[in-house]
């Protein structure tokens, strides 16, 4: 008897092993193809944004053979001026970060000569940055963005050195080299008025918070010892998942509403735009991806077809 099309299409669909239909808050994969009948398949990645790129060249393989199939990379901000212009010129930097925390004066003239070098050799040691960098981002900005992500680093072994570029980083190098856009879903400037609703930022360069960094500094190994969250790396390099697609994230967390929530909401017309224009790989935490206004659940209501692809590790 001759196979009809429908049996053709049938056996197709069934040989195609890359893709799981079946969605579920279980699903063991952080890597999503977003299919629409009018354009070229994109796919969203959940990143973890303490993790090194040794996991998609390395422990996942699978994922960065997807860039070879996009024609662009959209990530959460960027500084570059992109070509829908949400980055910026680099060369402005500065100015942005006055204007994000509203500084005329900066801290870091307050530190000791000899606490400033510490400090100082250490940003370089770590993340190659400097305390002039952040000569206007007040104090304890500095230590929760930057010092307390250094430390989660090391301590839950998240990158094989220091060196090793974070999963953002490598797909910015990955855009740069391979002449792809790079397209921030955000300003970089954006992303402070989010995260002031969720804790109240002293502008004042407290003497306090210098105090503290200078200790965290002087002392890493007892500031190490209280991060007991090792468990959230673990799960994300297991692919232990929950992505509780019918919860709110606010039963979660409350914070989620204004750190994920409120930006997915922003983010969707952006990556609609993106999807009818290119091949995208998109990248973006994690938690964005979860729960109830996740971007899953978002894309889904908009009439994609969401699709969980396998991320089995390299052996």
């Amino acid at each position: 008897m001759k196979p009809t099309i429908l049996t053709l299409l049938l056996l197709i669909a069934v040989s195609d092993n890359s893709f799981s239909q079946q969605l579920n808050d279980k699903t063991p994969t952080l890597l999503w193809a977003i299919i629409d009948s009018k354009a070229d398949t994109s796919y969203l990645f959940g990143t973890y944004h303490e993790c090194g790129e040794n996991y998609i060249t390395k422990l996942y393989p699978i994922v960065q053979s997807k860039l070879r199939n996009i024609d662009c990379i959209a990530e959460e901000s960027v500084y570059e001026k992109d070509m829908y212009g949400a980055g910026t010129n680099s060369a402005s930097i500065s100015q942005i970060v006055k204007a994000m925390f509203k500084r005329k004066k900066t801290w870091i003239k307050t530190i000791p000569r000899k606490d400033y070098k510490l400090i100082n050799d250490y940003l370089y040691k770590r993340d190659e940055a400097t305390l002039k960098d952040f000569a206007y981002v007040p104090p304890n900005e500095v230590i929760m963005g930057e010092v307390l992500p250094l430390m989660y680093t090391d301590k839950c072994q998240t990158k094989i050195s220091y060196d090793e570029r974070t999963i953002e980083e490598y797909l910015i190098v990955y855009a740069r080299v391979f002449k792809k856009p790079l397209i921030g879903l955000e300003h970089y400037g954006d992303v402070y008025p989010t995260l002031k609703k969720i804790e109240e930022v002293d502008t004042s360069g407290n003497v306090n918070y210098v105090d503290t960094l200078i200790d965290m500094i002087r002392n890493q190994k007892k500031y190490m010892d209280r991060i007991d969250n090792c468990y959230e790396a673990d799960n994300y390099r297991n692919l232990n998942i929950n992505y509780s697609f019918s919860q709110p994230s606010t039963s979660v967390d409350s914070s989620l509403a204004y750190l994920c929530d409120a930006r997915n909401d922003k983010w969707i017309p952006r990556i609609e735009q993106i999807i009818k224009d290119h091949r995208a790989f998109i990248a973006v935490g994690e938690k964005h991806l979860w729960y109830k206004d996740g971007l899953i659940n978002q894309l889904v209501a908009a009439g994609y077809k969401v699709v969980p692809i396998d991320m089995k590790p390299h052996k």
